[in-house]
């Protein structure tokens, strides 16, 4: 329990003490181990002459032979048994629970009556009742006596918060007394998002979540769960995927585990694919929210904790008016050998277009086309399509680019470079593979 001091000011003087403090879980206490070689040290050989050891070793001494098959001694991490109270309010982190008790004393000779109790949590934006026990006061409060409550409330905003607590009471004269203290604190936020949005074709989204435990103390994520904005279905990618060599357990299936730990600063990285619901949904390409991540976490010793982020944003790309994707393509490339691929053009406005294709091969590098370098597309609907092949010969091995295309409309009069559309990695021939 810690104690936060009042920030109102008291000038009258009470039959009634008020006190509020913090309920927390206490931390292990560290110890101060004593480094030594067993057998070999001088210092060792002197501890046993006077019959005292470190209390740490004579915790690991107790337990039998086969537990201590272990080269790392539980003295040198510096932790003891011993629990260690909190001496101040400590920090308050967004998402947490926070607990306070109420303590409110009857300092005089006397007994008072009617005494009735309301607490509150203010923040920058609403006001929380935690407590009101004014309709239902406690009849009398004997002298040397106390009532006491305990509150508890999720921290969901960030910013200043005042605890208001308040109390009424009449004294053996009957006169009626007011009490009002304000207890003003910090909420901190527990972890810092950052994130990497990498637009790719047909409207996917690469999303990277980069999580950094910015408290002060250790954590263990319990549970992480992206939500995803309603025009986009998504992947985990962070599943480990099993051979036929390993079996996961549904347990393990993370790429980092169930309970993954975090000291202060640790970083953890998540990737998401999200893909849209409907191919031809304009919502999904326009649409700059991408979704929320909803993480459960506990302290070092159980505490619970749960932060919902607002919903991730990005820049959504420039919608093109007419838009290229590869269909279909073999699934080795050998080096200056031509390969063939599929490709559908999309109508992306809502008038019709009759489109042309035309091939510049001075945009091209490693991978040329071959054949016809212009020809007719024809007509495309509004949000239509049309299919077309297209032949290329790859000069170089190696990770290459296809693009050096010009889609034009002859009805709009509009036209659209496309100077990378595509990858394809290039394998050496297959007279250098046999050999």
């Amino acid at each position: 329990m810690a104690t936060l001091q009042n920030q109102g000011s008291e000038t009258d003087s009470h039959h009634v003490g008020l006190k509020l403090m913090r309920l927390s879980r206490p931390s292990l206490a560290l110890a101060q181990p004593i480094f030594y070689e067993n057998g070999t040290s001088s210092l060792a050989e002197t501890l046993h002459q006077l019959a005292l050891k470190d209390p740490i070793v004579l915790e690991k001494e107790v337990k039998s032979p086969e537990e201590n098959n272990s080269s790392l001694k539980l003295r040198d991490l510096g932790l003891s048994e011993t629990l260690l109270l909190p001496d101040s309010w400590g920090s308050v982190y967004l998402g947490e629970f926070l607990t306070c008790y109420l303590c409110l004393n009857n300092e005089d000779t006397e007994s008072v009556r009617e005494l009735g109790i309301k607490v509150e949590l203010q923040t920058t934006s609403k006001r929380f009742p935690l407590a009101d026990t004014t309709t239902s006061p406690l009849e009398i409060l004997a002298p040397n006596k106390a009532s006491e409550i305990v509150v508890q409330h999720e921290i969901k905003e960030l910013g200043i918060h005042i605890l208001v607590c308040s109390a009424q009471y009449l004294t053996s004269t009957g006169e009626r007394k007011f009490i009002r203290k304000f207890y003003k604190f910090q909420i901190q936020n527990p972890l810092a998002v950052k994130t990497k949005v990498n637009n790719g074709q047909d409207g996917k989204i690469l999303l990277e979540i980069q999580l950094q435990n910015v408290a002060a103390s250790s954590m263990h994520l319990e549970s992480l769960r992206f939500e995803p904005a309603e025009p986009f279905g998504h992947s985990d990618l962070n599943q480990i995927i099993p051979n036929m060599s390993h079996q996961v357990n549904e347990e393990q299936s993370s790429l980092f585990g169930v309970g993954d730990f975090l000291s202060p600063k640790d970083v953890r990285q998540y990737v998401y694919m999200l893909t849209p619901k409907s191919v031809n949904d304009i919502a999904a390409r326009t649409t700059n929210a991408l979704g929320k991540l909803d993480i459960i976490w506990r302290s070092a010793l159980g505490e619970f904790g749960r932060l919902q982020t607002s919903s991730l944003m990005r820049k959504p790309p420039p919608l093109e008016r007419i838009e290229v994707n590869v269909i279909e393509m073999p699934k080795d490339v050998y080096l200056e050998e031509p390969f063939r691929i599929q490709c559908r053009a999309i109508n992306r406005t809502p008038a019709p277009m009759h489109l042309h294709l035309t091939c510049n091969k001075a945009k091209m590098g490693s991978i040329l086309s071959v054949g016809y370098s212009s020809r007719n597309l024809g007509d495309v609907p509004p949000n239509g399509t049309v299919d077309f092949s297209l032949d290329f010969v790859p000069l170089a091995p190696g990770f290459q680019r296809i693009g050096g295309l010009r889609i034009t409309d002859s009805l709009g009069g509009y036209a659209q470079d496309f100077d990378y559309f595509w990858d394809v990695f290039v394998c050496y021939s297959r007279e250098q593979l046999d050999r």
